[in-house]
């Protein structure tokens, strides 16, 4: 590949590369069933952080101007949707 004349050697092709072994892997009932598990979980808290921050909202806007209506509201809210979802969260572990 000495050429006396070329200013630039043709590139050298790298020699071809072995196969990668494939492994087959079986997805087994005990995987399945920690995936649904940890997808339950994550669900659980994802539902609390966000009727977490609802409530500060709610409650921001109550403590900022107290009416009687944003009160009631507030606590509302806590009570019907911020209870349940905490109670859920707490038995999701």
């Amino acid at each position: 590949m000495n050429r006396p004349f070329s200013i630039v050697d043709p590139p050298v092709e790298p020699p071809p590369l072995d196969q990668p072994e494939v492994h087959e892997t079986r997805t087994t009932a005990r995987y399945v069933d920690t995936i649904a598990a940890a997808i339950d979980v994550a669900s659980a808290r994802l539902l609390g952080l966000l009727s977490i921050i609802g409530a500060l909202a709610i409650w921001g806007a109550a403590v900022w101007a107290p009416e009687t209506m944003r009160l009631a509201a507030a606590t509302g809210y806590s009570m019907l949707v911020l209870m349940p979802v905490m109670v859920l969260y707490m038995r999701k572990g």
